[in-house]
């Protein structure tokens, strides 16, 4: 086995599990945004998601340009788990502690080449499961947005973790000298516009007392398939496959309810397991067209008087199929990582909004720890069904041979 192979992996999946679990596995208090729609997270996780992902593109761009050397990577990540810790807390001063150090790992966690694609997978189970590993996993409970946040707060991932990271940089840093790659100027400015744009229209709407989900899903539909355009054809791959699966992960709750932390874990096997068999097989137009099968399920109650089926499939299946779909459409470069980062980890936030009020609502309710996928209506369904297929057609597109028999760019 190559150890150069297995410490980048382990720096880029156990980085994008430290950065994702940092900003969404925070203490908070509940919050109340756009006519009364209940979010499970406020929208401060997407500001410093969007932040993170700013720090980590300069982070990228300075060490490519002026320090390629990988003990300058393991010294960035390094400080960024610093910050982490240090910006334990509920504060706005320690959540822009947490983002800046959040940012750093990212950086660090994508330079290296192979590590790309295990730091997105790192990140995804973060959004979905790291609040069942990492916090309390007895029955939860939904607060009134007017109850305090604790005071206090430890790191949002355990201990082990961290020292886990920490290990995974100082072997890489230790093992090499130069950084792969140089990131492009157009690299660092598709990189930092995606994750802006998110946030301008989370900020935008939920002033106007809007749907943040509805104008987050149109900038980012329209804004990665103009980006997919405009890049190489791996790394528009590569945006239009995210694209997808977070299409998939909108219409699923599984980061807020389902098994307890055995079951997690079990579901997150599925997800490396579909990261091993997309990076052997290479076959993105698969797996786009299983994200759009697990997405299609979620209609099969309308069809039969039974959830049973969708139930296994958004259990089951959608955390292979995400990993599989992952796998399959990297490497790209370490900006698209990024960018894949900030839009996989606002679907899942925002996936979570349609959890909303009603007879569950108030201080004294509480969420049983069963799992249901949350399709309230046909319509999101539909719609995300239209946005993978559309993927599909436009990476068939730039796969498929011009008559000269070379593939489109």
């Amino acid at each position: 086995m190559n150890m150069r192979v297995v410490v980048a992996a382990a720096v880029g999946l156990i980085g994008g599990y430290v950065s994702g679990c940092a900003i969404a596995c925070a203490d908070r208090a509940f919050a109340v945004v756009a006519s009364g729609s209940g979010w499970l997270f406020p929208p401060e996780p997407v500001y410093e998601a969007t932040g993170a992902a700013v720090v980590a593109v300069l982070t990228i761009a300075l060490i490519s340009r002026f320090a390629p050397r990988r003990i300058v990577v393991s010294v960035a990540g390094s400080v960024g788990i610093v910050l982490l810790v240090a910006g334990a807390g509920t504060a706005v001063e320690q959540r822009v502690v947490v983002a800046v150090g959040a940012g750093l790992v990212i950086g660090a966690a994508v330079l290296p080449v192979g590590a790309r694609v295990w730091f997105v997978a790192g990140s995804l189970i973060a959004a979905l499961y790291g609040e069942r590993l990492e916090v309390d996993t007895g029955m939860p409970e939904r607060y009134a947005d007017y109850l305090e946040a604790p005071s206090t707060s430890g790191p949002a991932v355990s201990w082990a973790v961290l020292v886990a990271l920490v290990a995974a940089l100082v072997v890489y840093g230790f093992r090499g000298q130069a950084v792969d790659g140089e990131a492009t100027g157009r690299e660092v400015l598709t990189g930092i516009a995606v994750p802006l744009s998110l946030a301008v229209s989370v900020a935008v709407t939920a002033q106007a007392g809007g749907d943040p989900a509805v104008a987050v899903a149109t900038v980012a539909v329209i804004a990665l398939v103009a980006l997919s355009f405009r890049l190489p054809r791996q790394d528009g791959t590569a945006v239009l496959t995210v694209l997808a699966v977070a299409a998939m992960l909108a219409v699923d709750s599984s980061a807020v309810s389902g098994p307890d932390r055995l079951g997690a874990s079990a579901q997150i096997g599925l997800v490396v397991v579909g990261v091993l068999i997309g990076v052997a097989r290479r076959r993105p137009l698969i797996g786009i067209l299983g994200c759009g099968v697990v997405t299609v399920s979620g209609l099969l109650p309308a069809v039969v008087d039974s959830t049973t089926l969708t139930d296994l499939t958004f259990r089951f299946l959608l955390p292979a199929v995400a990993g599989f779909a992952i796998g399959t459409c990297f490497p790209a470069a370490p900006t698209t990582a990024v960018t894949a980062f900030a839009v996989l980890f606002v679907a899942t936030l925002l996936g979570d909004t349609r959890f909303t009020g009603g007879s569950e609502s108030g201080w004294t309710a509480y969420v049983p720890d069963t799992y249901s996928p949350a399709l309230d209506s046909k319509t999101p369904v539909l719609i995300a069904t239209g946005v993978i297929v559309g993927c599909a057609l436009l990476v068939w597109r730039r796969h498929a041979p011009d008559e000269q028999g070379t593939p489109h760019r």
